[in-house]
């Protein structure tokens, strides 16, 4: 299919699996197929300016996707409704924060955004969950993670927990490389808020690669305590 220029090959390292990706004559066969606007699946510019790091990220959310669609095939009664791709799902929010100033501390707005790597939804006859996937690849600031997760507080409590959006139930999943950068981040989260406790849940990727169905078992924690809970459908 590469020869043909059906998919572009991205070489990580010699001892991982080549990434592949969409190329032309296999987005001319979507479009014939399915219909799809071409201009919204041109990838030949973005196969090749994309560098490593955005192909590991990319890699890291497909994964997650991988585990979570294999766990759910033992879990009949449970069905993924929507998977949509990172920068579908956007909301600008506002929120408060103090600063510090020379004469002490004050109040200001802070405007926020919610922009997961990715949005999926579950299903089953008590409840939609949506999901908000966060793939930490250990490049981001403490600042800017503590401001991502602000964010999503502001959007919960502003539409989901007043229930003034179509979302019931949300959860934030940071998805880590390894346990100490897992941990790292959960005291970062611990500052939100003590309304976030069950909000914002963490895994670490190697818990589940190579044995998706671990997806859904007790192998994440939240903010509440040290425990390792299951994600669905106990937690």
């Amino acid at each position: 299919m590469y020869h043909h220029g059906y998919v572009q090959r991205h070489k990580l390292s010699d001892n991982e699996p080549v990434a592949y990706a969409i190329g032309n004559l296999a987005a001319d066969e979507l479009m014939l197929s399915f219909g799809i606007d071409r201009k919204e699946i041109e990838w030949t510019t973005k196969n090749r300016e994309c560098g490593m790091p955005y192909v590991r990220h990319a890699l890291m959310v497909t994964h997650l996707r991988h585990a979570v669609v294999m766990a759910l095939r033992a879990v009949p009664e449970v069905r993924l409704e929507l998977w949509e791709p990172g920068g579908a799902f956007l909301a600008k929010v506002q929120y408060e924060e103090r600063v510090r100033t020379r004469d002490g501390t004050r109040m200001q707005v802070v405007d926020g955004v919610v922009k997961p790597d990715s949005l999926f939804v579950t299903v089953d006859p008590a409840k939609h969950i949506h999901y908000f996937p966060e793939a930490d690849r250990s490049s981001m600031t403490n600042a800017r993670y503590l401001n991502k997760l602000k964010a999503y507080y502001a959007f919960w409590a502003m539409y989901v927990r007043d229930g003034r959006s179509p979302i019931k139930q949300m959860r934030v999943l940071t998805i880590t490389r390894s346990e100490e950068r897992k941990q790292n981040l959960r005291k970062i989260a611990d500052e939100v808020s003590p309304e976030a406790k069950n909000l914002f849940w963490f895994i670490c990727e190697k818990a589940y690669l190579g044995k998706p169905q671990e997806i859904f078992k007790d192998t994440w924690q939240t903010l509440e305590d040290d425990t390792f809970k299951h994600l669905y459908p106990h937690g």
